[in-house]
């Protein structure tokens, strides 16, 4: 492996050593369906022969060098694509899957810049033509690769973009290259645009603040974003507590959004110093307000989160008149450093759960009181909607769930491998219609558009 080739053809299946100690990607059938002036370099991470390894990945670099910015794909999620005869061994059971497969290769293809088979193409636009005819059917679910030179296609059909924001605009502090450019479009073209993010740590008016920072169009603000801090507000402002209080395991941006609608809480923060007796055991806990007068606990991301906020939560909760609200169930949240893991609210929630005995109302993605609010506030179509996040398990299964197109990126946590994982176990509510690698790529580069 890792042997230069001027021209390489690039085939299904598997990556075979050649005589000569070149490498060339191949079918067992050995027909050519895409080939590129270009540098191809392999590596398996299963020894030196590549041939079926699921370590295998492989890379194209125009410039005939292969950098940490080079597209990489596992060419396992090659392997059963064959139009010459089924696979045999470990994937032959994928087989019936390959409707899925097609359309992901034809945009590797694209993305890498090889010159497509016509046949192959032809067989993927059609492909495209179909897509909305199998949902729900019975008909093994296809998820449809989106480009600049596709998307138009799509973009007829939607009235309203609901942007997931961690991982699809942003990554941590950063924006997320093109995707200001997309929203720009959009909002020239007329489209309505919502954010809609998990993240409550921060109110709406902060993350307006961040978008502007970023450099994103002034028409996304306060009253263009959701966060489930303001669904929570919103949810507890409506349930009319009568004066009772909130017991609150939350970050800043759920005090903000409580201060605006005038709800009163407690418990935010650190807790005070432990004077406890050093015991295994804590048999007891002070609790700042009567269970009586606590309408509501309310569970968030909080980094101050200990056994102590555990324990007062989840003796609130033996009242059960006493609401279970929870802003997500996330469990972990995208960061610049992917090699660390960031625990998001969900833990948090599952904690409270466990020791409450207690089911929450949780009211983010991919929850409906999320979707009842959108439709609140603003007049949507779901069926000329498309919800577009970085997560399978909450921005798409929001979108199936509520009869939404979806489109995952794949700039924050889930790739191609966790849609195939989703259509190989039949999680159909996590499986997008769309997927694209970025917001940026729906659109044609700044200098093929010049």
């Amino acid at each position: 492996m890792g042997k230069n080739l001027n021209r390489a053809e690039v085939i299904f299946a598997s990556c075979c050593p050649r005589p000569n100690g070149k490498t060339c990607l191949r079918s067992t059938a050995g027909s050519r369906l895409a080939s590129c002036d270009s540098d191809v370099r392999g590596h398996s991470s299963r020894g030196k022969t590549a041939r079926r390894s699921l370590g295998v990945h492989f890379c194209v670099s125009k410039a005939g060098t292969v950098s940490p910015s080079v597209i990489s794909y596992p060419l396992h999620s090659l392997f059963w694509m064959s139009f010459d005869a089924p696979p045999s061994g470990p994937y032959a059971q994928n087989h019936l899957n390959v409707r899925l497969y097609q359309p992901q290769l034809i945009c590797i293809l694209q993305e890498m810049k090889f010159q497509v088979a016509p046949e192959l193409l032809n067989s993927y636009k059609a492909d495209m033509r179909t897509q909305s005819d199998d949902d729900d059917d019975g008909v093994i679910r296809t998820t449809v690769p989106l480009c600049a030179e596709t998307f138009p296609k799509v973009l007829s059909a939607i009235d309203t973009f609901i942007f997931d924001a961690d991982g699809v605009l942003w990554l941590g502090e950063g924006v997320i290259p093109g995707s200001p450019r997309l929203i720009d479009f959009l909002i020239r073209h007329r489209k309505q645009v919502i954010v809609l993010t998990n993240n409550a740590t921060k109110s709406r008016a902060l993350y307006a603040k961040k978008l502007s920072k970023l450099g994103y169009n002034n028409k996304l603000n306060k009253e263009t974003l959701v966060n489930p801090a303001a669904v929570v507000a919103d949810t507890l402002h409506r349930a009319n507590l009568k004066g009772k209080k909130v017991y609150m395991i939350g970050s800043q941006g759920m005090r903000d959004e409580m201060d605006e609608l005038n709800i009163e809480y407690f418990g935010h923060g650190p807790e005070p110093q432990d004077h406890s007796d050093g015991s295994a055991f804590m048999y007891d806990i002070e609790l700042k307000e009567k269970p009586s007068d606590v309408g509501a606990v309310v569970v968030g991301y909080e980094k101050h989160f200990n056994y102590h906020k555990l324990m007062k939560a989840s003796n609130y909760l033996r009242n059960p008149d006493c609401l279970f609200v929870a802003t997500n169930e996330d469990e972990t949240c995208p960061g610049p450093n992917p090699e660390v893991i960031i625990p998001d609210a969900g833990p948090l929630v599952a904690a409270v759960r466990c020791a409450s005995g207690r089911d929450p109302l949780t009211v983010g993605k991919p929850n409906s009181p999320a979707f009842d609010y959108i439709c609140r506030k603003w007049r949507i179509d779901p069926k000329r909607t498309m919800m577009v996040g970085d997560r399978t398990n909450t921005d798409v299964k929001f979108g199936r769930d509520h009869g939404l197109k979806t489109l995952l990126v794949l700039s924050g946590c889930h790739q191609i491998d966790d849609i195939l994982e989703n259509q190989m176990n039949d999680r159909d509510d996590m499986i997008p219609d769309y997927y694209a690698p970025c917001l940026g790529a729906l659109l044609p580069s700044r200098a093929q558009h010049v």
